[in-house]
């Protein structure tokens, strides 16, 4: 098994089985008995145990079948841990993930309104020299996406 985060993960053994139980019944996900301890850990707030699972069920790494729910189970751990940190940046970026991540799963009114929280709260909370480009640019897509849709909607050519 590879890892992105973790560079030596070789717990084998699962202390408190019934955080794993609630896990993969909250979000309907079924996975390999080998990844328990991992599933542990991330439940146990480890965070790079959380990012691992988080990509993996997002993108099917490591034989593990998508799953939107446990994706966004990890997802939103990590997120509390940034607000809980206080760091305006990484809740930014952590915002914008979650656009890319509604999106990655085809959840395109989601990801667009996650998109615009982002923006609204990135030019809020951070300096204008750490504005992400890459936000404002797909706002700027989005816009003009909904521009078109008001237009549509109201009758405009």
């Amino acid at each position: 098994m590879e890892f992105q985060y973790l560079e030596d993960f070789s717990k084998t053994t699962v202390n408190n089985m019934e955080l794993v139980q609630t896990a993969l019944k909250e979000t309907g996900a079924t996975i390999d008995t080998k990844l328990f301890p991992l599933i542990e850990e991330a439940e146990n707030d480890n965070a790079l145990a959380q990012y691992e699972l988080h990509d993996m069920f997002v993108y099917g790494l490591n034989n593990v079948k998508p799953n939107y729910k446990m994706a966004e189970r990890y997802f939103n751990k990590i997120q509390d841990a940034n607000i809980a940190e206080g760091d305006s940046k990484l809740i930014s970026e952590g915002m914008k993930a979650k656009a890319l991540f509604h999106h990655e799963f085809g959840e395109d009114s989601l990801a667009s309104t996650a998109l615009l929280d982002c923006f609204k709260y990135m030019v809020s909370n951070l300096e204008p020299i750490d504005w992400d480009s890459e936000v404002i640019a797909l706002v700027s897509e989005n816009f003009a996406e909904w521009q078109e849709g008001i237009r549509e909607n109201e009758g405009y050519e």
